[in-house]
This record gives structure tokens, sequence and C-alpha cells, in this order.
């Protein structure tokens, strides 16, 4: 089986503190770039995105929620409280989880 857990735009020390949590869940993830994720999203279970401060990054948040089948797709949101502010008008409440700024007691309560 593959890795559970796509991390999408991770910075690499992010992605490492990242993937040593999910680890202690026995949980694996695999860094996905960000401009291929919305092709590959179907072969995980979890999507989590970090997203950046600034920068448009709208077309690609569309593509990874709709995938290549339009079903729509939930997804964890990291980011620092710079970006939670852009995020706040774009995340669906209901679908998403959004977790600003990552820190290991944040991901262990939401895992």
């Amino acid at each position: 089986m593959s890795a559970e857990i796509a991390l999408v735009g991770f910075p690499r020390l992010q992605e490492q503190i990242t993937t040593r949590l999910l680890a202690e869940h026995d949980l694996r993830a695999e860094s996905v770039e960000m401009h291929a994720a919305s092709g590959s999203m179907d072969q995980f279970a979890l999507t989590m995105f970090y997203w950046p401060d600034c920068g448009d990054h709208n077309e690609h948040l569309r593509l990874i929620h709709n995938g290549e089948n339009g079903k729509s797709r939930q997804i964890l949101f990291v980011t620092s409280n710079a970006g939670k502010r852009s995020l706040e008008t774009i995340v669906d409440s209901d679908e998403d989880i959004l977790i600003t700024p990552i820190q290991s007691q944040d991901l262990h309560s939401q895992l």
C-alpha cells in the first residue's frame, strides 16, 4: 500500500516534522508536488496542504478539492497565522480542517 497521507506543498523542515509526528500514529506520509497533486490524490486517505502566507494558490486548491473525477475531497490545511487570514474566505468549514500554525499537540489532537 502506498502512503496514507499526501503532504502537498510542505517546506522540507515542516515535512520532516509532520512525517515524524504521523509515524508516531503508524501513518505514512508522502510528499507530493503542488502542480501534480490534483491527479494523484485519490490514492491517499487524507490530503494535508501546506498553505503559504502569500501567493495565489486558489487554482491548485480548486483542482485538489475537485480531483480528476470531480468528487469533493476533504483537506487538512496547515498554515501560519498570516496564511490563515487568506484561507478563512476559501476553506469549506463543513469539510476542511484548518491548523495554524503547525504544532505537535494540534496535529496529535486532530489525528
